[in-house]
C-alpha cells in the first residue's frame, strides 16, 4: 500500500463518528518505511512513557498521524519503568532522542511532588523534546490528584513553554473510559476503545511540535454553513449553523485562512452573506471563493495557486460523501471531513500565537486589493513603485523568538536550507553568538508583519580570517515577488562589511518545495564553490557593491 493509498484509507475511517481501535491498528501495520514518505510529511520522534498499560496506543497515534501528514517514529518505554528510564542517562529514551515525550501516569506512580518534578525536569534537561503530561483525573480515588495537578501548573511555568498538560480529567468524552473494567483486566487506565479519540486529542501537540499546522479551511456552503439549499428554497428559508460558524470564526481569529469551494450560483450564495444578519461568518472573512459548478478538486487547485499555498496545508469540509471522496482521491494530503468532525480536529494547533497569526485573515484580504491594483497597471515595476513598500530589519528580540521559530518551521518555498528550529533552539543559537535578524514589511494596503528571517553563524578561517555562514535565509510566500529578498541580503552583506568579514558563505539545500529559492544566490552575484547531490555552496567576497532595489525603503534598528 502506498502512502497516498494509506492516507486516503485513514481519511475514510477518520470521518466516521465511531471507529474501532482495530481499524487503526490494522492500518498502522501498513505504514511504509521512511524512504517512501512524501516530501510534505514531517518526521517526528515520539516517546511514550506510561505507568500503566497503553499497549496499542502508540500504534493508533502513528496511524492517525498519517492523516495529519506526520510520519511518527515511536518508542514505548517498558511497562511502569518511567522513573528508571528518565533517571538513567544511558537509557533507550535518550538514545532515541525524542522530539516529543508523552507522560501517562497515575497517582500511584508518583511518590510526591518532588518525584514528579524530577521526572519532568530531567527530560527537559536531557532532550530537546516538548513534554506532554496527562493530568491526574479525580477518579484515581486516593485524593492526591488535586495536589499533583496544582504542582503541574507550577512546573509548566518553570518549563518556559516546554511542558504541556493534557487535561484528560476535564474531557467529558474520556471520563467513561477512565479506570474502567480494563484496569482489573490488564492495568489499562484508558480502555482501548477510546484510543482513537484520545489519539486525536493529543496529536495537536505533535502537529505543533512538527511545525505543520493546517493554514487554510475550505468550506462548502449548502448544508454545511447553513441548513438547506439556497438555490432551491431561497435566502430567507435557509438556517445558519451558528455553532459551527462561531467555531470557524474563532479559527479565523487565530489566523486560519478561510475559503469557499462550493457548487452554487454565486449570486445566490453571496446574497446569504449580504442579507442574513444571523450569519456569523461574513463575506470579508473569506480570502477567496470559488462558487460555481466546476468539480471541487479543480476549484481547490485554483484556490491553492492563487493563495500560493500547498494543498498539504488545507482542510476541506463538506456534508457530501461524494465531494469528500472526490477531493480525497486527488489530494490525499488534504484533511477532508464532515462539519461535525471539524470541532474535534487537532490539525490547526500551535503552541503560541503571534501577531502575524492573528492578522493573517486580514492580510489575505489586503493581498486581494494588491492584486486588483497590479492587474490595473502595465508592469510589475510600476506596481512595486506604486505600493510604497517599506521593510524594517532588526536583530532578534525576545518578543520575536516565537515568530522566528514559526517561520523556520513553516516556510518552504523561499527557504535556502529549510532547517527547522524550535524556540529553545533559537535561544540557544543566540547564546552561542549567532547573528539573527527579522524582516517586517508594510505597504499602503497594510502591514505584512514579520515575514523574513536570516540566521548567521560567525566563524574563523585560518586562510581568510573572520567569516560568516548564512545558515538560514527565508521569506514567507506572502511577500514573494516584491524583491524584498534582495533588500534583506543586501542589509546582511552591508553588516558583514562593517564587521570586517572577509567572506560570506551560503548554502542551498534543494527540497521538493524550495525551487523558487534555487536561483537566488547566483543571481545575486554569489560564486558557486562546490556542488554535491545534496547541496550547493556559494561565497560572496565583497568584490563589488550589492544593489538594493530603489523602490524599497529600508529601515534598520
Amino acid at each position: 500500500m502506498t502512502v497516498n493509498e494509506l492516507q486516503s484509507e485513514i481519511s475514510r475511517i477518520y470521518k466516521e463518528p465511531q471507529v474501532s481501535v482495530v481499524d487503526y491498528l490494522n492500518l498502522a501495520k501498513k505504514i511504509p518505511n521512511p524512504a517512501e514518505i512524501p516530501a510534505h510529511f514531517r518526521h517526528l520522534r515520539v516517546a511514550f512513557l506510561a505507568g500503566y498499560t497503553i499497549q496499542g496506543f502508540p500504534e493508533v497515534v502513528r496511524a492517525m498521524g498519517i492523516f495529519h501528514n506526520l510520519w511518527i517514529e515511536s518508542y514505548q518505554a517498558p511497562y511502569n519503568q518511567v522513573t528508571q528510564e528518565v533517571l538513567n542517562p544511558e537509557s533507550t529514551l535518550y538514545s532515541f532522542n525524542p522530539d516529543m515525550v508523552y507522560l501517562l501516569l497515575d497517582t500511584g506512580n508518583i511518590l510526591d511532588q518532588m518525584h514528579l518534578e524530577t521526572i519532568i525536569t530531567k527530560i527537559i534537561e536531557r532532550t530537546r523534546a516538548e513534554v506532554v503530561i496527562f493530568d491526574f483525573p479525580e477518579a484515581s480515588g486516593d485524593g492526591r490528584s488535586g495536589e499533583l495537578n496544582a504542582h503541574l501548573n507550577v512546573l509548566t511555568d518553570k518549563s518556559k513553554g516546554r511542558l504541556h498538560v493534557f487535561k484528560a480529567g476535564q474531557k467529558p468524552e474520556l471520563k467513561p473510559y477512565w479506570n474502567s473494567k480494563y484496569k482489573e483486566l490488564g492495568d489499562f487506565r484508558f480502555s482501548p476503545e477510546v484510543f482513537p479519540v484520545l489519539a486525536e486529542n493529543i496529536l495537536r501537540y505533535a502537529v505543533a511540535r512538527a511545525g505543520n499546522p493546517r493554514k487554510c479551511l475550505l468550506l462548502d456552503l449548502d448544508d454545511t454553513l447553513w441548513n438547506g439549499v439556497v438555490g432551491e428554497i431561497g435566502v430567507l428559508e435557509i438556517e445558519p449553523f451558528q455553532d459551527l460558524q462561531g467555531y470557524i470564526a474563532s479559527l479565523y481569529e487565530k489566523g486560519i485562512i478561510l475559503a469557499i469551494a462550493s457548487k452554487n450560483n454565486e449570486e445566490d450564495a453571496m446574497e446569504v452573506f449580504e442579507k442574513r444578519p444571523d450569519m456569523i461568518l461574513k463575506k470579508d472573512h473569506f480570502a477567496i471563493w470559488r462558487i460555481n459548478w466546476q468539480p471541487k478538486p479543480l476549484n481547490i487547485r485554483e484556490i491553492a495557486e492563487e493563495l500560493n499555498l500547498g494543498t498539504s496545508s488545507m482542510v476541506f469540509v463538506d456534508n457530501s460523501d461524494f465531494e469528500l471522496e472526490a477531493v480525497r482521491r486527488i489530494y490525499p494530503e488534504i484533511a477532508v471531513m464532515t462539519p461535525q468532525k471539524l470541532f474535534d480536529f487537532s490539525g490547526f494547533h500551535v503552541f503560541s500565537l503571534t501577531e502575524e497569526d492573528r492578522s493573517r485573515g486580514k492580510m489575505y484580504t489586503e493581498e486581494r486589493k494588491r492584486k486588483e491594483l497590479q492587474s490595473s497597471l502595465v508592469s510589475t515595476a510600476d506596481f512595486l513603485r506604486e505600493i510604497d513598500l517599506e521593510v524594517r530589519i532588526e536583530p532578534a528580540l525576545e518578543a520575536t523568538i516565537a515568530r522566528i521559530s514559526q517561520l523556520s518551521q513553516r516556510t518552504n518555498q523561499f527557504n535556502l536550507t529549510t532547517r527547522r528550529y524550535t524556540e529553545t533552539d533559537v535561544v540557544n543559537l543566540m547564546a552561542k553568538g549567532w547573528k539573527i535578524w527579522t524582516l517586517a514589511a508594510k505597504d499602503k494596503f497594510g502591514d505584512y508583519g514579520i515575514v523574513g528571517v536570516c540566521m548567521v553563524d560567525p566563524f574563523y578561517e585560518p586562510a581568510e580570517g573572520y567569516a560568516w555562514r548564512i545558515d538560514t535565509l527565508l521569506l514567507s510566500c506572502r511577500i514573494l515577488g516584491r524583491e524584498v529578498e534582495k533588500a534583506f541580503l543586501g542589509h546582511v552583506l552591508n553588516k558583514a562589511r562593517v564587521d570586517g568579514v572577509a567572506r560570506v558563505a551560503a548554502e542551498f539545500i534543494p527540497t521538493g518545495k524550495n525551487a523558487p529559492a534555487d536561483p537566488f544566490l547566483p543571481n545575486a552575484g554569489f560564486y558557486l564553490e562546490q556542488e554535491t547531490e545534496k547541496s550547493k555552496w556559494y561565497s560572496w567576497k565583497f568584490e563589488r557593491e550589492f544593489s538594493i532595489p530603489e523602490f524599497i525603503r529600508v529601515l534598520t534598528a
